[in-house]
């Protein structure tokens, strides 16, 4: 599954990957308004009758005016494609190494990995529940958390021009995400599928606002999925359903925060050698646990990078997943990795880019290796707030201290800078993908002022330039794959159809590739080519019978080509695996209508409007059942509400 790292900070209704400006995508109810494509990307039908109009010229133009990159990329290519190693799963648990670290397990309890996830009742408090829990950022849409018996509610309510509330719905929050340094996120376990609140504690700022990658009149509310590639990096481990990034198993998590076996991989190996190896150790045998700081340096660097290396996408190689990673390999063993530059620029930074960062200072690049994210960042413990400016001074002097400050002592230590070598060269800088918060500059620069990445132009790079080790193949799939998504996310028929040239060789090696085969799909229909993606799709779908990505665009597009009889099994295949998704409620529902069908497509459109009741489209289409039905009482009472909905502002 290919791992997109806006998923993090988007939705499907937000078409970001990985650097596109947010575009509005709403899945309406209509079948009229929009079709999926690909995992989570949803292309108006509009532009889609465009392409279909021009796919002959698109594609007659598909080599001209390409990136930088892409003329030199590959089109025939070595068949040898490399099996995933086997994977090792015997994990202890933090709690089990805790009996033999005391101290160190100690000390981590206060880092602020330690507390990535857990449950809302068992979160260490820090959210303000009072006056401040009621936030309205549009005068409209008010939004309110409440501790109550049941527990967290997370409630959204919609008012008209005269403030009476058109809907006011609220859900449960199950787990709180994130440590709390930067704020905190609410995940809701909707039977393995998790799903994201619009509401989120931004703790820099002391205050409750929109999610980040929401915003009004329309965001995608309590319906935005959150996968394997958002968990991973704020889960000890994932239950993860493997071929399935969508859902998770019961229960969802085997270990809620970051533990001790991600950076030193799973601990059984280790805790047998001690139990059974004679004081002092087997001669020859090296005890199996990894210590990062002893590892070579890429692969030292690797640990962390796991997660805080979001780059520019990351693609999974055939037959490996996100969480298929384990300390001591390299990333590059389990998925290619782009990346672009730093990631800042006068626009704004990313969260999530300080590897990207750090590898662009002169400290990292002069180092040969020895400077790295432990250099100066404890994994085990963080200081006080009031010894971080002396704490972070004394790593800086580990390697400046023949050449220290050139500013004068008087200077150096007055306000704001307070003796603080952070403060001039490692200052914080506002992100554009999150909110309310601050990241600190990791280019470590001699004057930051003077300094912000220009925009860059043509493709990303291969992280650490690990196409001259991987299988060309290997690296002609990433890249295919990666250039599906930009197609669709850009809305580039030349990216798509440079997708189609190099992914159509691969699938002649790998032709059970599901993540290819899905990809060729999305190409194809960027192209306005609809019947050779109905038949990659369903390529994929042979290989993977339960791929919601795949059975969700296959519906559309036949449900769009008034094939209605063809679409309802796959409509129906999906609701099996995602029963919690109103927008595909409602499309069944105008199915199980066109079919003549009317009590169950009221039943289906009242479910669409009981977990999503903020689209004014599934009052129309009830008003509309509900008389073919003879119910004349409930037509009027939907076409009523939907016309308040619609002089309210709602679609």
């Amino acid at each position: 599954m290919a791992f997109r790292p806006s998923e993090c900070v988007r939705h499907d209704s937000f078409t970001t990957h990985p650097e596109g400006q947010s575009r509005t995508r709403q899945d309406h109810n209509l079948p009229a308004d929009a079709v999926t494509m690909s995992r989570t990307r949803w292309i108006p039908l509009a532009v889609i009758a465009l392409l279909a109009a021009g796919a002959v010229a698109a594609y007659g133009l598909r080599r001209q005016n390409l990136p930088a990159g892409l003329e030199e990329a590959p089109s025939r290519v070595a068949v040898e494609i490399p099996k995933p190693p086997p994977l090792t799963m015997d994990y202890m648990g933090s709690s089990s190494c805790a009996t033999c670290h005391p101290k160190v397990a100690e000390a981590y309890r206060t880092h602020s990995m330690s507390r990535s996830m857990a449950t809302v009742e068992a979160a260490s408090p820090l959210e303000d529940y009072g006056a401040a829990a009621t936030f309205s950022p549009d005068g409209q849409h008010q939004y309110r958390v409440e501790k109550t018996d049941a527990g967290i509610l997370h409630r959204e309510r919609f008012a008209d021009a005269e403030g009476e509330t058109l809907y006011d719905q609220a859900v449960r929050v199950d787990y709180a995400m994130g440590s709390g340094v930067h704020g905190r996120s609410y995940l809701i376990d909707r039977g393995g599928t998790m799903t994201m609140s619009p509401i989120t504690w931004y703790s820099e700022a002391k205050r409750w606002n929109l999610s980040p990658g929401y915003s009004l009149p329309v965001h995608p509310r309590f319906d935005r999925q959150i996968k394997d590639g958002c968990l991973d990096c704020h889960v000890g481990r994932v239950n993860a359903v493997r071929g399935h990034d969508q859902h998770v198993a019961n229960p969802p998590f085997l270990e809620l925060s970051i533990g001790c076996e991600r950076c030193h991989g799973p601990g059984g190996e280790h805790v047998q050698f001690h139990q059974t190896a004679p004081p002092g150790g087997v001669a020859g045998k090296a005890d199996p646990i990894v210590n990062p700081a002893k590892l070579e340096p890429a692969r030292r660097e690797d640990v962390c990078a796991q997660c805080h290396l979001q780059g520019h996408g990351r693609i999974p190689h055939y037959g490996s997943e996100v969480g298929d990673y384990r300390p001591g390999q390299r990333l590059e063993e389990t998925c290619v990795i782009f990346v672009e530059g730093t990631r800042t620029s006068a626009e704004g930074t990313r969260a999530v880019s300080q590897v990207e960062q750090m590898r662009a200072s002169t400290c990292f690049q002069q180092s040969q290796g020895k400077f790295g994210c432990i250099s100066c960042h404890d994994p085990h413990s963080l200081p006080a707030e009031e010894e971080k400016v002396a704490f972070y001074r004394s790593k800086c002097l580990e390697c400046h201290s023949e050449r220290g400050c050139k500013l004068p002592e008087s200077k150096r230590q007055s306000p704001p800078a307070n003796d603080s070598c952070m403060h001039c060269h490692m200052p914080k800088l506002g992100t554009s993908d999150v909110p309310h918060t601050a990241q600190t500059d990791h280019r470590v620069l001699r004057e930051p002022s003077l300094s912000r990445e220009p925009a860059r132009s043509g493709l990303p790079e291969i992280f650490d330039q690990a196409e001259d080790r991987l299988p060309a193949l290997t690296v002609q799939r990433a890249r295919g794959i990666w250039l599906a998504e930009q197609g669709e996310a850009q809305s580039n028929p030349r990216f798509a159809a440079e997708a189609t040239r190099l992914l159509s060789v691969v699938v002649e090696h790998l032709p059970r590739d599901a993540d290819s085969l899905e990809a060729l799909g999305t190409a194809a229909a960027m192209e306005g080519r609809f019947e050779d993606s109905l038949a990659w799709w369903k390529r994929a779908l042979e290989v993977e019978p339960n791929r919601e990505s795949v059975l969700r665009p296959t519906a559309m597009i036949l449900m769009n080509s008034a094939r209605t009889a063809e679409a309802l099994p796959y409509l129906e295949r999906f609701l099996k695996e995602q029963p919690a998704n109103a927008s595909m409620w409602g499309r069944y529902s105008q199915l199980l209508g066109q079919s003549q069908r009317w009590p169950e497509a009221i039943a289906a459109g009242k479910k669409a409007e009981a977990l999503d009741p903020s689209q004014a489209r599934i009052y129309q289409w009830l008003s509309h059942a509900c008389g073919q039905a003879g119910d004349a009482a409930q037509s009027r009472h939907y076409q009523a509400l939907y016309e308040r909905m619609r002089a309210a502002g709602r679609r």
